[in-house]
């Protein structure tokens, strides 16, 4: 699911990122959603709803970081993030096992944001990203 967000003369994809999320560094995820890397006033561009719980993943034979960051995230951006959370463990010697697939934004957080997003207000997240 995504809302639509209509881009202003000043928007950058990271002021947009820190709009929507409370975290500028996500604009990866609005950046890849909508296949651009420039953006325009008036544009149109769809906000995809951030991973906000962890998930369990069993690893399968061709799974990589970047196609995991793919499948949860939507971007390969974060893959270096998955792969820190799990101790850079090699996929390819821990096949049918489980692995962490790290939330991107706190759940309080972005439902804070949304709440606030008319006035501009940043709401911060006690945890430490590693991106």
């Amino acid at each position: 699911m995504s809302t639509v967000y209509v881009v202003k003369n000043e928007d950058t994809l990271q002021r947009i990122a820190a709009k929507v999320y409370g975290d500028w560094t996500l604009w990866k995820l609005i950046s890849d959603f909508n296949k651009v890397s420039k953006i325009y006033s008036g544009m149109l561009l769809s906000i995809p709803e951030p991973m906000i719980n962890d998930k369990i993943h069993i690893i399968q034979v061709y799974d990589s970081y970047e196609s995991l960051s793919r499948l949860y995230y939507n971007t390969e951006h974060f893959s270096s993030y998955i792969a820190f959370y799990n101790d850079y463990i090699l996929l390819s010697e821990h096949v049918d096992e489980e692995i962490t697939i790290p939330y991107l934004l706190n759940k309080k957080v972005y439902d804070c944001q949304k709440m606030d997003s008319r006035n501009d207000n940043v709401c911060y997240d006690s945890k430490t990203l590693y991106r």
